[in-house]
């Protein structure tokens, strides 16, 4: 699968060990000396790697740095761009939910730190905002979703680790979550069974079920509609307004 590699020792050790089983992203052979020069050069680089039990190296990829890169960037400019860094919220729709969450559900884990190079508090979401979200890999899961994320390396110690509703703890933070009945890719349940999760920790969750509407609606208006007119679903157009208000109470709180 793919992931990003950091410029650690650990990481280090990990592609020698492996040196006959790395690849760039068109699947071709690539050597440890060349990964390691652009490593230094460029401070992270995608590769494939293919070895097993590479457990939490292989969780998310590049994309779970690059949420985590982005939360360090907000950090160190938050005065510049006038940010309160105990407000900021991770939003994310359909598989983008599931990256969002990962964020929310990882934060305060030693490996996600260490492989970002920033401290724990830096990663802190105040919230996460999902629509429709890929959240479990079980019963309900969108298949495509974790193929793409797996690179094909679906483990059933991966799919277990990413289905979310299994990782929400006490530091899950609250979420707004809005979702269709009738979403036929990813089913509502996804956010049914992290709903059910995070009540058990009674985390705060304000979640908004439609009764109708396909996946994918965005803002269910003609801003984001197809070009043959479909994606308008004015039944869920309150989304946006509701969302409004959640955030307005959650930087006044």
């Amino acid at each position: 699968n793919f992931t990003y590699m950091i410029d650690m020792p650990e990481h280090e050790q990990i592609l020698r060990d492996n040196a006959d089983q790395l690849y760039d992203d068109n699947k071709q052979p690539v050597k440890v000396e060349a990964v390691l020069q652009q490593m230094r050069m460029a401070r992270t680089l995608q590769v494939g790697l293919v070895y097993p039990g590479n457990g939490v190296v292989g969780l998310g990829g590049g994309s779970m740095l690059e949420a985590a890169a982005s939360m360090k960037l907000i950090h160190e400019h938050a005065k510049e761009w006038y940010v309160d860094t105990d407000k900021i919220v991770v939003q994310g729709s359909s598989a983008g939910g599931h990256l969002a969450a990962c964020l929310a559900m990882f934060w305060h884990t030693k490996w996600l730190a260490e492989m970002a190079d920033v401290t724990n508090d830096i990663l802190k979401p105040a919230a996460m905002f999902l629509n429709y979200p890929v959240i479990t890999s079980g019963e309900y899961a969108h298949r495509g979703s974790f193929k793409q994320l797996l690179g094909g390396n679906e483990t059933e110690e991966l799919l277990e680790l990413l289905s979310l509703e299994k990782q929400v703890t006490e530091h899950t933070p609250p979420a707004f979550i809005w979702h269709t009945y009738t979403d036929q890719s990813v089913p509502v349940q996804n956010s049914l069974l992290l709903i059910g999760a995070m009540k058990k920790y009674e985390i705060p969750v304000e979640f908004h079920m439609y009764p109708v509407g396909k996946h994918g609606l965005s803002t269910c208006s003609r801003l984001t509609a197809m070009r043959d007119g479909t994606g308008i679903q004015q039944e869920c157009e309150s989304w946006l307004p509701l969302a409004k208000r959640w955030l307005i109470a959650l930087r006044d709180k």
